[in-house]
């Protein structure tokens, strides 16, 4: 079903309108010369359908099609 798409996990942090959250994702990244890992956030712009998370929970994302201008990845499950 969901073959050759990205998953990721992250933190929900707002609630920005209606079906629309805003994920938090944190990458350890190794630098290139020194070789020590460094943390790197970025955030999502993720389309819930149902209104079902809510602030600080962990979810899994998923890549989709884009749904609007930013919106480009979707809710899939919540990680306990």
């Amino acid at each position: 079903m969901l073959l050759n798409k990205k998953f990721l996990i992250g933190i929900v942090i707002k609630l920005s309108s209606s079906k629309t959250l805003k994920v938090s994702v944190i990458k350890l990244v190794k630098h290139k010369f020194y070789g020590k890992y460094i943390k790197i956030k970025k955030h999502y712009l993720v389309h819930d359908e149902k209104n079902a998370c809510r602030i600080g929970e962990k979810i899994k994302i998923v890549s989709v099609k884009p749904i609007s201008k930013n919106k480009k990845w979707l809710f899939e499950k919540k990680i306990i």
